[in-house]
């Protein structure tokens, strides 16, 4: 027969379990803090409102305002400094996009990109 101490015991022990479980599961969740996670968002272009959505599975989207229905969807991998290199079908080059701050990119057309999103 368990004494009510030892029953205080047995719940405390589970109560740590739980919580260490818990705080371990919450940070195997969270987001690495990765480079391709920092260009992950939607952008705004320097000229004409063209927007860019680059999505975390790879994937890239633009949208011109002539055209705000359709958006062009490209691919994108990283180069070895860091940037990406957005490519259509068949792995033809698009344009680079380099990333100057958290809210800046830069692309290899020589205009420039701020976050919106």
């Amino acid at each position: 027969m368990m004494t009510k101490r030892m029953n205080r015991s047995m719940m405390a022990m589970v109560m740590l379990a739980l919580l260490v479980t818990g705080a371990f599961l919450s940070v195997a969740a969270m987001p690495s803090a990765s480079a391709d996670n920092l260009y992950v968002g939607a952008w705004a272009c320097d000229y004409g409102d063209v927007r860019m959505d680059i999505f975390a599975d790879g994937t890239l989207q633009i949208i011109y305002p002539d055209d705000p229905s359709t958006g062009y969807y490209y691919e994108y991998i990283f180069d070895d400094d860091g940037g990406l290199l957005v490519l259509a079908e068949g792995n033809e080059y698009i344009m680079g996009l380099v990333m100057w701050d958290y809210n800046t990119l830069g692309d290899s057309q020589d205009s420039y990109w701020t976050r919106i999103g």
